[in-house]
């Protein structure tokens, strides 16, 4: 009985990138190149594009949060700065939007900690742990409370999705149980941590990439992370293995009857 109750309490076998891209291709059949896939997550040349469309965001990031623009946005005081962060969170899905509207009510006098930390995390010179983790001190200073990983990351990962990953912690979690066991977010962003789940993103690029299914960036890869891994995903592709298990065992059993 001892036996059964713990096989019954055993995780499922992780989801592999080969069944990620099964479920992927019934409604996307050509992945990134799909236009299904283009118009859902990437609104290409929309002129109204939704909270979900990331090339506005990425032109918006690129455009407000590069060394120029900053500095300049700096000139005009601290607040210019964060109002603008505010602004970029509350247009896209990345962060929710309790989380956008506490950083855009952030108390003035944590402004200029918040401003500077964000010009250091895009351009210093420091190693990125360290840069991270001042920015993510910054944020919890200000906010009274641990900013998620989707605030922490969202701009490096917007500004230069090409080397950088806005991550989505459950979806992480769930492609690390087969690309990187082990590997877990925890409930504060750290820069340690960031490396490894960024070279985790990456390895997922590339081995989409070997069965030529390029990616256009790291966004690409966090929206086919949480595509195939949110939770609705994760109990189609159970099933679908389930199901064909009972297939594969329908001939032996006939066999034994025989």
């Amino acid at each position: 009985p001892d036996d059964l109750r713990n096989r019954g309490r055993r995780r499922s076998e992780p989801i592999t990138l080969d069944e990620q891209l099964a479920y992927l291709v019934v409604e996307f059949p050509k992945v990134f190149a799909d236009p299904g896939w283009a118009e859902e997550h990437r609104g290409d040349g929309r002129k109204r594009p939704l909270k979900r469309h990331r090339d506005a965001l990425i032109a918006r990031a690129r455009r407000e949060l590069s060394e120029d623009a900053l500095k300049a946005t700096r000139e005009k005081g601290a607040d210019a700065v964060v109002d603008g962060l505010a602004k970029i969170a509350k247009s896209t899905s990345l962060v929710g939007t309790k989380e956008a509207g506490e950083l855009a009510s952030i108390d003035a006098a944590h402004h200029e900690a918040v401003a500077d930390a964000l010009f250091a995390l895009l351009h210093g010179k420091a190693p990125l742990e360290e840069r991270f983790d001042k920015w993510v001190r910054a944020l919890e200073t200000a906010l009274g409370e641990v900013p998620s990983w989707q605030l922490a990351t969202l701009y490096l990962g917007t500004f230069d999705p090409d080397r950088h990953a806005v991550v989505h912690p459950s979806a992480f979690e769930s492609q690390a149980r087969f690309m990187s066991p082990g590997l877990r977010c925890g409930d504060r962003p750290m820069g340690v941590l960031y490396e490894r789940l960024r070279t985790m993103a990456r390895e997922v690029f590339d081995r989409l990439s070997e069965r030529s299914l390029v990616p256009r960036d790291l966004l690409d890869v966090h929206d086919f992370m949480w595509a195939t891994l949110k939770p609705a995903a994760r109990a189609e592709i159970e099933e679908e293995r389930a199901r064909a298990t009972r297939v594969a065992k329908a001939p032996e059993a006939d066999s034994e009857a025989a």
